[in-house]
């Protein structure tokens, strides 16, 4: 495991009532989570209870001295806290993706905005990229995520939204574009990692 996956492991734990990651899949390679509509029994209609605490977006941030790992990184943390605040257009999401990761990113906010969902981590929570291919200009990482320590939720009861996916293995492409390395592809396979 690499000495950042501590950064996440911290950051887990730190951010027990965060949330991060979606269900959804690409195209290709890939076995879709079902997702549910707004009129689904899982949906929450309603705010949560002054009670329960609400999520809060993190900025925490460890750099790990890989510009590619960085991007990586980033771009998930962006959509931690795009989902979180329910905002499909959230910069820091924005800014590290492009193209098909963008898209499917901001398809997943808005569900979980319909569907009143929300990720969750728990501690022990952590990203376990590695870089397997680069060059000037392109880039791939692989991740296996175990989404058992950050579970979809309903987010007005914290109750779990049943069938989620317990793990996910990830295959990121990265575009280096005017000196800044953006996801451009996210490919999700739930076996096989």
């Amino acid at each position: 495991m690499r000495a950042n996956s501590h950064t996440w492991t911290a950051l887990g734990a730190l951010l027990a009532a965060a949330t991060l990651l979606a269900t959804g899949c690409s195209a290709s390679e890939s076995t879709p989570e079902p997702t549910p509509t707004a009129s689904s029994s899982t949906a929450a209609t309603t705010p949560p209870p002054a009670a329960s605490p609400s999520p809060s977006p993190s900025s925490t941030f460890g750099n790990t001295g890989d510009p590619i790992d960085d991007a990586y990184e980033q771009f998930w943390l962006g959509f931690l806290n795009a989902q979180t605040l329910g905002d499909p257009t959230y910069p820091d999401m924005t800014r590290r993706a492009t193209g098909q990761a963008l898209a499917w990113a901001q398809e997943v906010v808005r569900a979980y905005v319909a569907n009143g969902w929300v990720r969750s981590i728990k501690p022990g929570f952590a990203l376990h990229e590695r870089v397997t291919s680069r060059s000037k200009q392109q880039a791939r990482v692989t991740d296996v995520q175990d989404w058992t320590l950050w579970p979809l939720v309903v987010r007005s009861t914290g109750q779990q939204v049943p069938n989620s996916t317990p793990r996910q293995c990830i295959t990121a492409d990265l575009t280096r574009q005017d000196g800044t390395w953006l996801v451009t592809t996210l490919v999700f396979t739930q076996s096989g990692c």
